[in-house]
């Protein structure tokens, strides 16, 4: 089954693995950080950027800024960065207006999740639903949702945090994803899900009786993916979370593991 590579431009720019025009498969997604004091002025003074706007393709929000406020759910990262205001601000027309795609940065697997999934009886259902929350948010209100970028679930599924863990295998984590996947695509089946994992491997950090453990880094995304493709999951695009201080220190040779990667998407 043919696997979609996508790739952020600065990475590829950087890498020369394309040329300084991007090609028709290359699309520039712009992330601003939760908290970003100004990013409510890109839509209530969309005259400051007009240059840097007209080069992205894919406007990506976290999904926690898309979810109505709740007790259970604040977001305490998002300053003034949240729905009622993206709303009054009008962001998602006029992201619409300017012919920039709407992604969302969402949260399928996660220790907290899948320790204290309530009201629901799985973590994979309460992801679903505040997912689809955040699409709703969206598209209500003059936008339209095409990409889901999922953050980091075969991290998410293996690490305890604050003594909560989904303690899953591999396999275990693809049939949460496939779950996840399919409640979200009953209510909205053309939205496209992709992944973003991180590298090197948090997983395999070195250590002074194995040094040189993160170089397995490629070998465990491939086999996550591949795990993901038996679970019944065809992603539509990969993203790479480089952590490039984890790259000095831990000796991976990120140009080679780039380069196997693309192998593997192609």
């Amino acid at each position: 089954m043919e696997r979609v590579w996508f790739f952020a431009l600065l990475f590829v720019l950087l890498l020369g693995f394309v040329s300084a025009q991007p090609n028709q498969n290359t699309e520039v997604w712009f992330t601003p950080n939760s908290g970003s004091v100004d990013m409510l002025n890109l839509f209530n003074n969309p005259e400051q950027w007009p240059t840097a706007r007209a080069i992205i393709d894919v406007f990506k929000f976290y999904q926690d800024q898309l979810l109505p406020p709740h007790p259970q759910w604040p977001c305490t990262i998002c300053g003034s960065n949240i729905l009622p205001n993206l709303i009054n601000a009008q962001a998602f027309s006029k992201l619409s207006q300017w012919n920039i795609k709407i992604g969302i940065e969402i949260q399928p697997v996660k220790p907290y999740s899948c320790a204290n999934p309530s009201p629901f009886q799985t973590g994979y259902e309460y992801q679903a639903y505040r997912t689809i929350l955040a699409i709703n948010g969206v598209q209500n209100n003059g936008g339209v949702v095409e990409y889901l970028a999922m953050d980091e679930p075969f991290y998410g599924g293996a690490v305890s945090i604050g003594g909560q863990s989904c303690g899953y295998n591999i396999q275990q984590i693809a049939q949460e994803v496939a779950q996840y996947v399919n409640l979200v695509h009953n209510q909205f089946p053309s939205v496209k899900i992709g992944d973003i994992e991180a590298y090197p491997d948090p997983n395999l950090q070195p250590t002074p009786q194995n040094p040189n453990s993160a170089m397995g880094s490629v070998a465990r995304i491939q086999s996550y993916i591949l795990a993901l493709e038996q679970a019944g999951v065809q992603l539509e695009f990969f993203h790479l979370d480089v952590n490039s201080q984890a790259v000095s220190a831990w000796g991976t040779n990120l140009n080679a593991d780039l380069i196997a990667l693309k192998n593997f998407f192609a």
